[in-house]
């Protein structure tokens, strides 16, 4: 039970994919797990199933990771239930394929929207929490599509992946007297 006492917010978590395997795996260590997804229905059919498989205490919040006031929102309402948060696992992401000489501009800020601005809203609001704990862990997931060049249509999918990994680095520089790691 390495993370008993622990809150975790997982963003994108209502999906099958990454996001649900972490919420799973700190409800299995004793963590209590928020599930934050824009999804209403999954969101939270996933927060139950997971309070009923684990025995943790849950919470479910239909959260768009690019809306700063929903993410805002979203973290107030970890902190009116449970006291605390110590751990962010920005998952949410959003794939639109688009060739960068066809893409529009709201192709762009959605994708750039969701990966990039929702990973720095969800940061920013945990922050003063995680400062005023001494402690807290940020887990950004990036790509390898951050490194190299990806398939067709996948710039702006690049692009933002890309810039997680600068931003990841920095808020680690930026946190470390905190007993915050990035």
């Amino acid at each position: 039970m390495r993370f008993k006492g622990k809150v975790a917010i997982v963003t994108g978590s209502a999906g099958a994919g990454i996001g649900q395997a972490c919420a799973r795996s700190f409800a299995k260590e004793g963590a209590g797990v928020v599930i934050a997804d824009p999804n209403s229905k999954r969101t939270f059919q996933v927060a139950e199933a997971i309070k009923k498989d684990y025995g943790v205490e849950t919470l479910g919040v239909v959260c768009d990771a690019s809306n700063k006031e929903q993410v805002e929102e979203m973290v107030k309402k970890t902190v009116e239930k449970f006291g605390r948060v110590d751990i962010l696992v920005n998952n949410a992401g959003r794939e639109l394929l688009a060739q960068c000489v066809d893409m529009t501009d709201e192709q762009w800020n959605v994708v750039i929207g969701v990966c990039l601005y929702g990973t720095f809203f969800c940061t920013r609001a945990v922050l003063p929490y995680m400062i005023k704990q001494n402690y807290g862990r940020l887990v950004h997931i990036s790509s390898v599509a951050g490194f190299v060049g990806m398939d067709d249509g996948e710039s702006h999918y690049c692009a933002a992946k890309a810039a997680i990994m600068g931003f990841s680095r920095a808020v680690a520089a930026e946190t470390a007297k905190y007993n915050i790691t990035s």
